[in-house]
């Protein structure tokens, strides 16, 4: 008998994860979202994460799901989760991506207090795993401490590209997405014209939030809280955080130097 329901849509048991899944040890449920499940599975000694998508799947669930699946599978990187596999298991969608051992940075944070350097040391690999997924042209759209994985040996790794759109792609569908306080202006107000800038902004507000703990506000970012800590953070996040896209820092590219400027000048090159 099974428990676990989303929406009112029961969760898969282990009995038909591993009769689903038959060449993963499928061993244990480890957590639920808003539309999909979560198993911990061994295949050759390797931990994966089994990904299922759960109850009614209507046009949106499902144009993330895949949209998630075709794109974090194209990307190899140390700072993106990898996606080994995605498809149908009995009409059911799934991806099978890297099981990532300490939660999200969100869960994180709320465990660890961060000290500037490890907060610089983490911001600059965050922002290389966009900087590689801007060079393959995807804007993210929902960057945020919850869609950081954190690694057993504390590396950070973006996942979930639900949201993101490829610019090389006109037939994407530029809805208004994000989440409060770390989705720019543009996202709301002219989804259509959006670039890679909206990450940067996400970016900035993801500093904050290492350093403070808070979630910056969404209509006007309170700066003053970055006091007390090395100035050179409050002007790159208010210049990340720049309402005016014009007026915003340009690249992800330009952020991470920042930051890697500001660790060799403590005698740390990050």
């Amino acid at each position: 008998m099974n428990l676990e329901e989303i929406n009112g849509y029961p969760v898969p048991t282990l009995e038909e994860m591993k009769r689903l899944f038959p060449s993963y040890d499928v061993q244990i449920l480890v957590g639920i979202g808003s539309s999909g499940a979560v198993f911990y599975a061994l295949r050759e000694n390797k931990a994966y994460a089994i990904k299922v998508l759960v109850g009614e799947r209507n046009v949106r669930t499902q144009v993330e799901f895949r949209s998630e699946a075709e794109a974090q599978q194209a990307m190899d990187h140390p700072n993106i989760v990898k996606i080994h596999d995605h498809g149908e298991a009995e009409q059911m969608p799934f991806l099978i991506m890297d099981y990532i051992e300490r939660g999200t940075l969100f869960n994180v944070l709320n465990e660890y207090k961060f000290d500037e350097q490890s907060v610089a040391n983490f911001a600059v690999m965050i922002c290389e795993g966009l900087e590689y997924a801007h060079e393959k042209h995807y804007v993210h759209r929902d960057m945020k401490p919850d869609n950081i994985m954190i690694s057993e040996d504390w590396t950070p790794k973006i996942m979930d590209f639900g949201l993101a759109v490829n610019l090389d792609n006109p037939n994407y569908k530029y809805t208004a997405v994000g989440s409060k306080g770390y989705a720019a202006p543009e996202v709301i107000t002219s989804p259509k014209e959006i670039d890679y800038r909206v990450d940067v902004y996400a970016m900035g507000g993801i500093i904050y939030n290492m350093l403070t703990k808070e979630i910056p506000d969404a209509k006007s970012p309170d700066f003053d809280k970055l006091q007390g800590f090395d100035p050179r953070f409050k002007m790159i996040v208010r210049n990340a955080m720049n309402p005016d896209v014009e007026k915003r820092t340009k690249s992800i590219a330009e952020v991470k130097l920042k930051l890697l400027s500001m660790l060799k000048s403590w005698g740390n090159c990050g």
